[in-house]
């Protein structure tokens, strides 16, 4: 009787022990569903937002392209263009080791000069040139060029260039020996501006210190020729002027600066 009792006990425990380990793998393989049906939920969401993210605003390229044209106003001025064009030229020799931009091919000693001429173009939207020029029924082309400002080894911007500028392009020297119409009538623009607004902060100086200025800010330089003055030195002279004025005048400083078109 009392061996029958515990084989009961202990067949009942061992019954309990079975249906709680199946009670827990059930709670588990439920929890296990329950968390599967909640991914499959949010993975249609998390699609769509990535999705989204991914996708181009349609009004983006507008505004893109909106902003291109508000900067390109900014530094073609009322005459409306892109770009600037000039002519540079040289003289090549057989023996000459640059050949960097090299067209001709002979290596024969006491071939003569070479005569090479270039043009230049730059962008003023994207500031880079294109390069193109012509030699003995040869071509060379190269576009997105970054060139240099042969004095400070900076690179050029649009305010560097002027007829009788130097730049490199690809450590080659280039003179700027001519532009083209509107290219120089755009030069024009910018220094007539420039030079009517140093004319004014000159006068104004003259309140305050009657005395003549050194050379390196009352003189232009650059050449005689249309498109032949140096805008960026210019602005330096403006830069020097408008803190002097600053001084006495802040307002007045500040109303000039305004005017420029030129970041000093």
């Amino acid at each position: 009787s009392g061996s029958s009792s515990s084989r009961r006990s202990r067949s009942s425990a061992h019954n309990n022990v079975q249906d709680g380990s199946k009670g827990r793998r059930e709670d588990k393989a439920q929890g296990q569903l329950q968390q599967q049906q909640q991914q499959q939920q949010l993975e249609p969401q998390q699609s769509r937002v990535e999705t989204q993210q991914h996708q181009k605003h349609p009004n983006q390229d507008a505004f893109q392209s909106r902003l291109d044209e508000l900067q390109l106003q900014q530094v073609s001025g009322p005459l409306g263009i892109r770009f600037l064009r000039f002519y540079s030229s040289w003289e090549e020799t057989p023996e000459d080791g640059d050949l960097t931009l090299r067209v001709g091919s002979d290596s024969h000693v006491g071939g003569g000069l070479r005569a090479r001429k270039a043009k230049l173009q730059f962008d003023l939207l994207t500031g880079r040139f294109s390069f193109r020029m012509e030699a003995n029924g040869q071509a060379l082309g190269m576009d997105n060029i970054v060139a240099l400002n042969a004095g400070s080894g900076k690179p050029c911007d649009a305010w560097d260039l002027h007829v009788g500028a130097t730049i490199l392009i690809l450590g080659r020297p280039m003179a700027l020996k001519s532009a083209d119409c509107a290219t120089a009538q755009w030069i024009e623009h910018h220094a007539s501006l420039m030079r009517q607004t140093k004319q004014e902060l000159l006068v104004e100086l003259q309140k305050y210190k009657p005395r003549a200025h050194s050379a390196s800010v009352s003189h232009n330089r650059g050449s005689k020729v249309t498109g032949g003055l140096s805008l960026r030195h210019l602005a330096k002279q403006l830069d020097h002027l408008i803190q002097d004025l600053m001084q006495y005048r802040p307002k007045k400083a500040q109303e000039l600066a305004s005017r420029l078109e030129i970041g000093l």
